[in-house]
This record gives C-alpha cells, structure tokens and sequence, in this order.
C-alpha cells in the first residue's frame, strides 16, 4: 500500500512514502520550533490515518480510514516501542522510531482502545500503516471525549 504522508498547519506539504523519516522530522521539527506553517493546525496524516495534536490537552487524536489490510509483521519485545496518546510520548516514540534502527515499529495508542501502527519495511525507505478502531474523524474524536466527560 503507498501512503504518502502530509504535514498541515498553515500550509500542506506531501513527503512522498519514501521520505517518510523526513516527513516526521520536519513535522516535529515545526511543532518544536513553533514554525506557524505547523503550529497553526498541527496534523500528520499517513495516507488515510491522520495524528492531530490537541494543544489545549497536550494529546493527539487518531481518526481516519481504518486500515486493517495490512498487518505488520512479528517484531521482538526490544524492536517495538508503545505509547500513549500524550503529546511528549508520541513525539519522543516518532523521534525514536525515526532515528534508532533497532526500534521497527511504534504503536500510538488512543484513549478509545483504538491505535495506529508503523513499522519499517525491509526495504529502506518504505514503511508500512495500519489503525485499527479510531474514529473517522475529528468531529468524532470530539464527540466520544464529550460523551466520556459527561460520564464522570
């Protein structure tokens, strides 16, 4: 599956799947550096499934297209990294996702039970999406954190 990846804000700028590692820095790069191209509406989208960053909440909504088709291969305990939906977990797990090469594969998990999956692909440059049961958007995002507050 080809997932090209956007990183919006003020504008959008589409990394091809082959600068997938560029696509997260710069995106994070913008974010910490308090670039307004990023900062404005801060998102990446991998393909269909989008990391949107709640700065109010200092967490990241997950929504889109689930993406089930592929699965990512079986990766040992050391070779895979999980974190949660806060924003310094999922930024410092993307920084070390892109720069260790032990760490194939990041999960970022949601406050739904839902996640997103990425993982390196044998072939250098390609890199591989999967979610599963996250909400198709950010309205929706919106909603189920309504309906949780008024719960407790």
């Amino acid at each position: 599956m080809f997932s090209e990846i956007q990183v919006s804000g003020l504008t959008l700028t589409i990394f091809p799947q082959e600068r997938w590692r560029e696509a997260i820095l710069s995106y994070l790069f913008g974010l910490w550096t308090n670039k307004s191209e990023v900062v404005y509406r801060p998102k990446i989208a991998f393909g269909t499934i989008v990391l949107r960053l709640d700065q109010s909440k200092g967490a990241y909504y997950a929504y889109g297209k689930n993406q089930e088709g592929e699965q990512a291969p079986y990766f040992n305990d050391e070779e895979v990294l999980i974190v949660g939906p806060k924003q310094e977990e999922v930024e410092i797990g993307l920084v070390r996702f892109v720069k260790n090469d032990r760490i194939r594969r990041i999960t970022i998990t949601s406050d739904n039970s839902g996640f997103v999956r990425l993982w390196k692909k044998a072939r250098r440059g390609e890199y591989g999406v999967m979610s599963y049961n996250i909400p198709i958007s950010l309205e929706e995002c919106i909603r189920e954190d309504e309906l949780k507050a008024g719960k407790t």
